[in-house]
Order: structure tokens, then sequence, then C-alpha cells
């Protein structure tokens, strides 16, 4: 067991502070960034990127992944050099929690082999270290892979033994997990009483330390049983509650999951017409989670679905689709295995290659051997001829060598200490380079992605271009029901969205980007209304109370247009700073004006103000910061300005919304020419 105290302080901290964040996940990122660009402390940048690998398992499995290995070797550089017990034992933890978090993945994938390949090296670290909690974990994790590899009584023991470390930890999450999976085995054997028995209990202490994923699970397990005890309704009951659970926790992958039970118990209950939403709400989340066999199992239910409800056109299309993507499934397993007899081949190929090559290479060494006794016995002849020569020289020689070993001294001295300080600075800039790259990952995850676009804003564009690997401008999308709001009375649904221009550009003007989302996001939950003026009022507070905490004179903040739309009433309320609001119309382009006042400390600062605008059909809204119309280019290499960009947008907005980001890119190169970029750029198109 580790016994240093200073290091069990450590990492509880960071556990309470990872399961806090759970409620908050984009604070937990953004806290996380700043203990990883500040902290001078090598253990603390560690246990910072597993946790920070941690967030992206069901969202982003390719960056865990990435970040897991960058743990990895980040480890084994610290092990070669002498360290204290305590710090050893930090890193060890860690690297098994970064092998256990790939496993993990691998198993997702269904590289059963890889994940029990991983476990076990984590497995041994963990044990090596006498860490307990780690232990119970890996061992809960291959008795997941045995089951599925059929080997039901070498699972139950490694659960068994999990569930012993686990107590000795006081682990209850861990221990719910395999109480979940014992009951898993159970449920496969058919003893439905007895697996349901154990789910509950899961569910239990799921809820006991705030486990969503797991209370997620144990609900899905739960509705199984009822689902095959033919109590439809109990069932029902437990995968909706799952459902809402996921969207709260945005796990795109359990959601899918649970839309697809749903759909075959309102199938079940002949419920057709919810059976149908929820199967191709399914569908659409398997292409954004790239579940394959999932996606298998959502067209098999919406095909079984069709057939049942007499649609035969339906029954066929679907029909078609599952044989092909099954198909496709069976030709990777097919490739895979013709991939692995093509290497066997070509290793026995080049092995006989090698054999051949030997050969010849012996009879070349002989050639050469006699070649070089030929060459000695000349040499000899020429040695007594030169021997005189070189006598004469010599005493030259000598002292010249005297007079060069000082000067060579000198240079030696000089070439230590220029390299000496080249390698401060390369190493000086690979550390400034890895910080940005993770700042860049970090600030990609505080914007909104292309699927919640997509479902609150589905006829629109955004057009980004920082101007560095970090930027100053974002852009902002949320959603507010209006049934929540006290400040309207539409029983409709408000979507909220901004383009934003932050103070400076690259790494300054990102770490203020972070500031001002986060801002934002407190103002709208704070408030609860869809009036941007209120909401920007706000967000100034906010923003000059983060940045005058150090009594600094900072007057950092942001420039920003924020509309609020309303689909239903085609009302659009929009009030900005500094960024004013253009919308085309009939071939005309209407301007409405900003308050000239930063989301910032300003030498006279009043309430903002707010226009309500009723739309029409095809209007086109745009949103944008400054950085399009301020770009040089052109012939002449002056300013793009705003008229040129007033007229570019009333020119593409009769084309279709997909399009017109396309024209603005393509209009932005050829401007720019062979210029630099001068700032960062963002537009943002919305057609009604």
């Amino acid at each position: 067991m580790i016994k240093n105290l200073s290091f069990l302080v450590i990492l509880f901290g960071f556990i309470i502070f990872r399961s806090v964040a759970q409620h908050d996940q984009q604070a937990y990122i953004d806290s996380l960034s700043r203990v990883y660009v500040t902290t001078k402390q090598d253990t603390t940048k560690i246990q910072t990127l597993i946790f920070l690998s941690e967030i992206y398992y069901r969202t982003k499995p390719d960056t865990l992944v990435t970040l897991c290995e960058d743990a990895i070797k980040f480890a084994d550089e610290k092990l070669k050099k002498k360290l204290s017990k305590q710090e050893k034992d930090i890193f060890i933890v860690n690297k098994a929690s970064a092998y256990a978090n790939i496993a993990l993945v691998n198993e997702e994938k269904g590289n059963l082999k890889k994940a029990i390949e991983y476990n076990n090296i984590s497995l041994k670290l963990y044990k090596s270290v006498n860490y307990h909690k780690g232990t119970a974990t890996v061992l809960n994790n291959l008795g997941k892979l045995m089951k599925i590899e059929g080997e039901l009584n070498h699972a139950i023991e490694l659960y068994e033994e999990s569930l012993k470390y686990a107590d000795l930890s006081n682990e209850k999450k861990g221990k719910a997990y395999t109480i979940g999976n014992i009951g898993a085995i159970h449920y496969s054997n058919e003893n439905y009483q007895a697996a349901l028995e154990n789910f509950i209990k899961a569910k239990v202490l799921h809820k006991e330390v705030n486990d969503i994923y797991g209370l997620t699970i144990s609900l899905n397990n739960i509705g199984s049983v009822y689902r095959n005890l033919n109590m439809l309704d109990l069932a029902l009951k437990s995968y909706l509650e799952t459902y809402d659970l996921c969207i709260k926790s945005g796990d795109i992958k359990q959601q899918a999951n649970s839309s697809l039970k749903i759909s075959m118990v309102y199938g079940l209950q002949k419920d057709f017409k919810n059976a149908e939403k929820y199967g191709l709400l399914c569908l659409k989340l398997t292409k954004e989670t790239e579940s394959t066999q999932v996606e298998l199992k959502a067209i098999k239910n919406l095909y079984d679905l069709y057939k049942k409800t007499n649609s035969p056109n339906k029954a066929l299309q679907y029909h078609e689709k599952y044989i092909e993507l099954r198909d496709s499934l069976n030709n990777e397993e097919n490739q895979k295995a013709i991939l692995e007899q093509r290497i066997q081949f070509d290793y026995d190929k080049q092995a006989i290659a090698d054999s051949i090559k030997f050969e010849e290479q012996k009879k070349a060494e002989i050639a050469v051997k006699n070649l070089e006794i030929e060459q000695t016995r000349n040499q000899k002849y020429m040695l007594y001829g030169g021997l005189s020569v070189f006598i004469l020289l010599s005493i030259f020689i000598f002292n010249r060598y005297q007079i060069s070993q000082k000067q060579a001294k000198i240079i030696s001295t000089q070439k230590r200490q220029v390299e000496h300080q080249k390698i401060l600075v390369e190493e000086k800039n690979k550390e400034i380079t890895d910080s940005i790259n993770y700042a860049k990952r970090i600030q990609k995850a505080i914007l909104p992605s292309d699927l919640a676009i997509q479902n609150l804003l589905p006829n629109s564009f955004i057009f980004y271009k920082p101007k560095d690997i970090v930027a100053g401008d974002f852009y902002w999308v949320e959603s507010l029901s209006a049934v929540h709001s006290e400040q309207s009375t539409d029983d409709c649904q408000h979507i909220l969205f901004a383009a934003a221009d932050c103070t400076g550009h690259g790494v300054p003007g990102a770490l203020v980007s972070v500031v001002c989302s986060n801002a934002l996001n407190h103002s709208l939950n704070e408030l609860n209304t869809d009036n941007p003026a209120a909401i920007l009022d706000r967000t100034r507070e906010i923003v000059i109370g983060q940045f005058s905490k150090n009594n600094d004179n900072v007057k950092d903040g942001m420039d920003i247009a924020l509309c609020s739309l309303n689909y239903n009433s085609l009302t659009l309320k929009y009030s900005g700073a500094n960024n004013n609001l253009y919308i085309a119309r009939g071939g005309k382009l209407l301007e409405y004006s900003s308050n000239r006042q930063p989301v910032g400390v300003h030498f006279k600062m009043t309430p903002f103000t707010q226009n309500e605008i009723q739309l029409q059909k095809g209007d086109t809204i745009y949103l944008f910061t400054d950085g399009y119309a301020d770009q040089f280019g052109g012939e002449n290499g002056k300013k793009l300005k705003y008229k040129p960009f007033k007229e570019l947008l009333l020119t593409i907005s009769h084309h279709p919304i997909e399009e017109q980001k396309m024209f603005l890119n393509k209009h932005f190169t050829e401007w720019k020419g062979d210029y630099e970029q001068v700032d960062d750029v963002c537009v943002i198109g919305v057609k009604i």
C-alpha cells in the first residue's frame, strides 16, 4: 500500500476535484488546463494529463489515447531519474492509469487481445505499489473481458478478487461496477432474479457516489431484465430514465443504446409511432459516434418495425442497408485475416532473401581480405620511403600542434557554451509549443460541437479561421426553453448564438476567450433569460470581476454580437458590443448597430441596448468579428474594409447556406494572397 501521506492527500484532492467537475465539465477542463500550464511539479502535470484524458472517453476516444500515450512517455522519462519513493509511486500509479484507459478504448473498438494486454500491464504496475483502488478497477475490467471471451468461471473469480480490493480501499464506485458485472453473468445464464438483485445494488451505490455513467448502465441493465420478464412498462421507465441521464451528461454512445432499447419496447407495446421516432434517433446518433455494431442493430430494428407496420418500401430500404453494412463488417474481418497471411508470407520471403544475401556477403568478404593483404605489402615499401620525410616534417608539425592546441581549447570552450545555450533554447521552445498545443485541444473542447450546432441551427454555417494555433475569437451556441424562462411567455425554444472577439489573439487571446465563454455560460444559467442585453450586462460584471482580482489596471474583454432566435414566432433579439448585425432580405442588406463599448472596462459604461426584429422567410442573419474586414490583401495590400464585405455577403446571400461558407473561404484566400493573416476570423450565417 502507498504509505506516503502527502501523496494520498494530493491524489485525494484531485479525485474530489474531478468528482465536482462532473457537474460542470467545461469548468473542469478550464481548471485542468490552468493547472497543466502553470504548475512546475512534474507529478501534478502527469496527474492532470490523466484526468484530462478521462473527459474524452465517451466523446473523443482517440484524444484519450493520445493524452495517455503522452503521459506514459512522460512517466518513463521521469522514472529514469533519481526520485523519492513518493514521486516514483505517483508516476507508476498514473502510468498504470494510462494503460488502463487505453485498454478501455481497445475494448470499445472490439480489440480484446490488446485490451487484455494493456490491462495486465496496468495490474502489474498497480500491485507493485500496493494501490488497491486501481487494482480493484483493473481486475473488474479483466473480468468483463473474460465474460466476453466466454470464460464465465474465470470472470467470476476476477470479480470476487476485485471486490476484496475494493473493500480494502473503501472504493464504492468500483465496487458498484463489479457487482453490476456479476449481475450481467447471472443475466446471461437467464437467472433474472439474481441479476436484478445485483443490478439494483449497483444502482444504489452509483447513486451514493453520484456516478452518472455507472447509473445509466445499471438502469439499462434493470430495463433489460424487466423486458425479458415481459414487464414492459417497468422496462420502458428504466430506459427513459437512462436516456434523460445520457442527454444531461452528453454521453452520445449510451444515448444511442438507450434509444434503440426504447424503440424496441415501444414496438413490443405496438406504439409504432414512438418506436419509429426513437429508432431513427438511434440511427442518427450511431453515425455521430461511428458505433457500427449498434448501427447494424438499429437498421435491423427499423427493418423489423416497418415490416410489422406493413411498410414494404421502407422495410426493403432498411433490409438492403442491413445487408450492405453486415457484409461490410464481414469484409473487414476477412481483410484482417488476409493481411495477417500477407505479413507472414512477406516474413518468410524476407528470411529466404536474407539467407542468399548472407552467402553473397561471405564471398565478398573473402575478396576484400585478399585485396587488403596485397595493399599491406605495397604499403610497407612506401612506408620506408616516406619515413625520412616524416621525421623532417614532425619537428615542424609538433611546433604547429602546440599553437593549434591552445587555439582549439579556446574554440572548444566557446563551442560548448554555444551548444549549451542552444539546448536550453530548444528545450524552452519545446515546452512552450507543447503547452500551446495542449491549449489548442482544450480551447477546441469549449466550442460547441458540430452536432450541437446542427441540432440547434440546422440551416447555418460557421466560418472560423484562427490566426495562430489558438485564437481570441470564438463562437457560442446555446438553447433556452421558454418554459423555464421568466422573461418570456412563448411555449417554445430560444436559440442563442454569438460571434465574439476577445482582446488579443494567440495564447493571450485564447486565455481571455476561456474567461469570456465561461462568463456567457454563467450569465445564461444565472439569469435564465432570452434577452441578449441582460446577458451582456451580467457577462460584463463577471469579466470585470475576474480581471480585477489582482487590482491590476487590466482592460481585457471582448467585442460580441449576441442573438436570441425564436423559430416559432420568427423573432430575433439582438444586442452587440462593437459588433453590428446584418440581415440580407430581398436583395438588400439591413444593418443593426451595436453599442460602442466592449464587454469589459470602458471609460463610459452604460447598459447594453437591444433590438427586437421580426424576421421573414428567406432572411439570412450574419454575425461576425472584425478579422475578415481588417485583412490586408488585394493588388495594393490594403484592408478589405466593411463596404466590400457587405457587398460580398449580399452577393452570396441567395446561395444555399452550405455554399456560402465555401464562397467566404475562397474569397478570403484569394484576397489575402501571400500576405500574412492579421487577425482571427469568425463569420456566422443563419438562413430562415
